[in-house]
């Protein structure tokens, strides 16, 4: 299997955060001012609710690849027209990385900083956590 780009695997993962779906973005489901009376939508905090309920369907349990995932999703509800490709890509600043059994990598490369080597592959990070680096 030939090593994966950390940007295309990190594409992948912001698109599985739906942030521009309900209750997240900034669709039809959100208040605005020119709203005339009599039609209703969901009050922003009705959407973050959505987000935290253990019981709600738009609660996202995988995102421990980063803790700014949730994070983000929030800030989607909070204030949709801040995200952008080149903000959400700045947002992160931690990606967990996780071998095929689900279990964390060792050591220094656990948590990746995304600041850093653009060009980074996950198979060269899992080389050098063998390594032990």
């Amino acid at each position: 299997m030939s090593p994966k780009p950390l940007s295309a695997v990190l594409k992948k993962l912001i698109k599985r955060l739906y942030l521009n779906d309900f209750p997240c973005g900034n669709g039809p489901w959100r208040p605005t001012k020119d709203d005339p009376d009599g039609i209703e939508k969901e009050s922003i905090d009705d959407l973050l609710y959505l987000l935290r309920c253990p019981q709600s369907p738009w609660r996202h349990e995988d995102v421990s690849w980063s803790p700014q995932a949730s994070e983000l999703r929030e800030l989607a509800v909070l204030e949709p027209r801040r995200l952008n490709t080149d903000f959400i890509h700045n947002y992160f600043t931690t990606l967990i990385i996780r071998g095929r059994d689900g279990r964390r990598g060792p050591g220094p490369y656990l948590q990746q900083s995304l600041g850093g080597t653009p060009g980074l592959h996950l198979g060269q990070v899992a080389e050098k956590a063998k390594a032990g680096f």
